[in-house]
């Protein structure tokens, strides 16, 4: 099963916590480093899309969704899900699942993201659910406790709700015996029907790491003084497996400094902190004797009691790279306007080394022109930009000799430092393809009547390839008529197009001996310069198949009630042949049977209807003789007019490859529990072949990882098992678009192992979400590594909490908060 997701924050991340034991023998990171690329993306290459079930909406301070997500697929998968409101992306998260394996996604989303009306849904790639927000339903009482580390003297409630207020969030230990709660440990009176994050004080702290449970009661009285929750009146509950942990205290001042780059002037402290505001955060030379601060170049005072990415001004700048100090000092007099740090009073401190690098000022110049198309009149500068304004983008012919500019063919004046696209229109006209050059000149006397820019003052230049083509002039009036099959009441012009509205799109017949239009069948008035399918409607039907003209006409009064165009005022006109044919009613009943390979006992019909419900599915036997349905193999009820994909049980299997026949037959009794069809009453039917093929069931394959502690070298996975041994156990990390890359691997020669230690190629630092992976070994040998990675036999994910003083193969599983 894979282990149950944890949402450490409003980021989307899944972590993963992971139970620790202690790994012996020899690594494998060096034999397995070729195989690391081939597992990365594995698991996502499937074609079958995670299926989306039971979706749930429940409101209160923030709004929670779920759902049921599916794997469908014959092999383990990671996918993404897709939370989104009105259409709009509000989480994305990779998930995984074994083949056929069914789990709950939780979201969280933040009350002012919805409305009354809003559509929640959850995705897959091809499949989704989907909710209205105000027609969700809260429940009466509910409550989520999390697994969590506490000091001992509280815990805390993720989420209370009852519909009736005040009530009791209450904790209390668990009877070993029973399972029941048992000592009252603390209760806290909630007065709204939900909150979050509900903190509940103990009257005695415990000790001891333990299972504890989370109850809603009723307040009896009401009085917030008085605390009288009880076993017997418990609205709802949930439990959560507390990890006692002393607290540790944070710095009382921190500052880090991390190496940088610098123009000299200014230094970034990275993050600082102290108890007490206001402070300095200060930065000083280094003694080169005594490491000691020395110098103080600058300090900024900090009000909050924590910061991130404070920059620090020199009152004098540095040229040379070196080892600095940054620290933090208390603020005597509180005044930001003395600056009076000394090295005597340091709370924190920590170095870095300042590259000094010159700011590399920007061009005063530039331009950008690009190989382009054009009419011979004027080109189109992509980018022009200069410090010094009003300017000029001029651009010049090219003497073939030098390359260098030859004849200004035009200008544009330019009056701000930079733009883009800009159009250079040209004094004569080019009529041939070549190379142009484009130039930033000083516009001397800042008129822009008096285009003055010379060859010897260009600033910045780039060439361009100029194709020099005649633009093409659309026609005034345009018609597309094409070949068709009509019931004689209509047809489809494909595109009429004219540049003055309102016109007409008119049908005329044709005149045998002069070909032009003859008798008008139909028009329609159009209010747009273009259209497309447009149809007309004729007065009269036509009854056979004939050559039709469509015609462009102007609309003389403009008024769409009366017809008025005339064969003599054609603006454009295209014909074509019009077939006419009655329109055919759809089937009653109809039925598609294709091949397929079956197991024997039961196929499938790729599409079945009638127009009258309910009806039978049924599939046949062939009388080798005759052709006919002989023997009824089973029959399966529909009550929809169509239906896809309809599954027919058999009552005995066959057991031969063979031609059956799938038919539509009436339902006499409309009962689904007596199948009655009979083969004289057969509305529809169809044949296909059908393959018999025993299934071969994959040998027994699984693996559980749970959520854990570690000391970041090795994890624990709690059970693999594989029915042909020997075969690998591989460890991956993954980031948030499902790619994973191989961090561990250990060889298994027994078909099941518990608490199996794998060691990591490199030691992890932070908090994880990992996936364990079974793979085939492939050549079956013992003490060769040589796993299969594009072949997954089982997949499982957990979070690795990193506790990097002391973690053991005991230690309890810490939920990610």
């Amino acid at each position: 099963m894979i282990a149950d997701r944890v949402k450490r924050t409003s980021t989307v991340v899944i972590f993963l916590a992971i139970g620790v034991a202690t790994l012996t023998g020899t690594a494998l990171a060096a034999d397995v480093a070729g195989e690391q690329h081939a597992a990365q993306t594995a698991l996502s290459q499937t074609n079958d899309s995670f299926n989306v079930s039971n979706l749930s909406v429940e409101d209160g301070e923030s709004v929670t969704v779920t759902a049921d997500i599916t794997n469908p697929g014959a092999e383990p998968a990671i996918q993404p899900v897709e939370l989104r409101v009105d259409g709009e992306l509000i989480e994305y998260r990779p998930w995984a699942l074994n083949p056929g394996e069914t789990e709950q996604i939780r979201f969280d989303v933040e009350s002012d993201q919805v409305s009354e009306d809003s559509i929640i849904s959850v995705q897959t790639r091809t499949h989704g659910e989907v909710a209205i927000f105000g027609e969700a339903i809260s429940p009466e009482a509910s409550i989520t406790f999390e697994d969590q580390t506490s000091d001992g003297t509280s815990v805390t409630i993720a989420d209370i709700s009852n519909d009736e207020t005040p009530y009791y969030g209450a904790v209390w230990t668990v009877n070993n015996e029973t399972g029941e709660p048992e000592t009252l440990l603390g209760a806290a009176q909630v007065t709204e029907n939900e909150t979050s994050n509900l903190t509940v004080d103990f009257e005695e702290p415990i000790e001891e790491n333990q299972t504890l449970v989370a109850a809603v009661h009723p307040d009896e009285d009401g009085d917030a003084e008085t605390i009288d929750p009880v076993a017997d009146e418990i609205l709802a509950s949930d439990t959560a497996n507390v990890t006692v942990e002393a607290v540790e205290q944070p710095p009382e001042a921190s500052v880090t400094f991390e190496d940088q780059t610098s123009d000299g002037t200014t230094v970034t402290i990275a993050d600082i902190s102290n108890d007490e505001t206001p402070y300095y955060g200060a930065v000083w030379t280094v003694n080169n004797e005594t490491g000691e601060p020395e110098t103080l170049l600058g300090a900024a005072q900090v009000s909050d009691n924590e910061t991130s990415n404070l920059t620090v001004s020199f009152e004098e700048p540095i040229e040379e790279n070196q080892t600095l100090v940054a620290a933090v000092h208390p603020d005597e007099d509180g005044n930001a306007s003395t600056v009076d740090p000394i090295t005597d009073e340091i709370l924190a401190s920590d170095t870095a080394n300042v590259t000094v690098e010159m700011v590399e000022q920007p061009p005063e110049a530039s331009i950008t022109f690009e190989d382009q198309t054009s009419d011979g009149t004027t080109v189109t500068i992509a980018n022009i930009s200069n410090d010094e304004t009003p300017y000029y983008g001029a651009v010049w012919t090219v003497n073939n000799e030098t390359g260098e500019p030859e004849t200004l063919l035009g200008a544009a004046q330019v009056t701000e430092n930079e733009t883009s696209d800009l159009t250079v229109s040209f004094e004569e006209p080019i009529e041939e393809n070549q190379t142009l050059i484009a130039a930033v000149h000083p516009d001397e006397d800042g008129n822009a009547s008096t285009v003055d820019p010379i060859t010897d003052e260009i600033l910045a230049s780039d060439t361009a390839n100029v194709t020099v083509e005649a633009i093409e002039q659309p026609p005034e009036a345009s018609v597309t008529f094409e070949d068709q099959t009509s019931d004689g009441t209509s047809v489809t012009i494909a595109n009429a197009s004219n540049d003055e509205v309102p016109y007409y799109g008119a049908i005329w017949t044709v005149n045998n001996e002069t070909g032009e239009p003859e008798t008008l069948l139909g028009a329609a008035q159009v209010t747009e310069n273009e259209t497309s399918d447009l149809t007309v409607s004729f007065e009269e039907p036509i009854e056979e198949n004939q050559t039709l003209i469509a015609a462009v006409h102007p609309d003389e009064d403009g008024d769409a009630e009366t017809i008025d165009p005339v064969a003599d005022e054609i603006l454009a006109s295209d014909t074509a042949n019009v077939t006419v044919e009655m329109v055919e009613q759809p089937p009653e009943a109809s039925v598609t049977f294709e091949d397929q390979t079956s197991d024997g006992t039961s196929v499938t019909i790729a599409d079945i209807s009638n127009d009258e419900t309910p009806y039978y599915g049924a599939v046949w036997t062939v009388n080798n003789e005759t052709g006919e349905p002989e023997t009824l193999l089973g029959a399966a009820q529909v009550s929809d007019n169509e239906t896809s994909d309809l599954t027919v049980s058999f009552e005995e299997p066959i057991e031969e490859n063979q031609t059956l026949v799938a038919a539509v037959h009436p339902d006499e009794d409309g009962n689904a529990s007596t199948v009655d069809p009979i083969t004289e009453a057969i509305l529809a039917s169809d044949t296909a072949n059908v393959t018999v093929e025993a299934v071969e069931q994959p040998p027994e394959a699984s693996v559980t990882f749970e959520d854990q502690t570690s000391d970041g070298s090795t994890v624990a996975v709690a059970n693999a098992l594989y029915e042909q041994p020997p075969f690998y156990v591989a460890v991956y990390d993954t980031n948030a678009s499902g790619d994973m890359a191989m961090i561990g691997l250990r060889q298994v020669v027994e078909p099941e192992s518990s608490e199996l230690a794998v060691t990591l190629d490199e030691p992890l630092d932070e908090t994880e979400a990992l996936v364990v992976g079974l793979h085939p070994d492939a050549d079956g040998e013992a003490g060769t590594t040589d796993p299969v990675t594009d072949s997954y036999l089982a997949i499982d994910m957990a979070d690795v909490a990193v506790d990097l003083d002391g973690a053991n193969a005991t230690s309890a599983i810490e939920a990610v908060l």
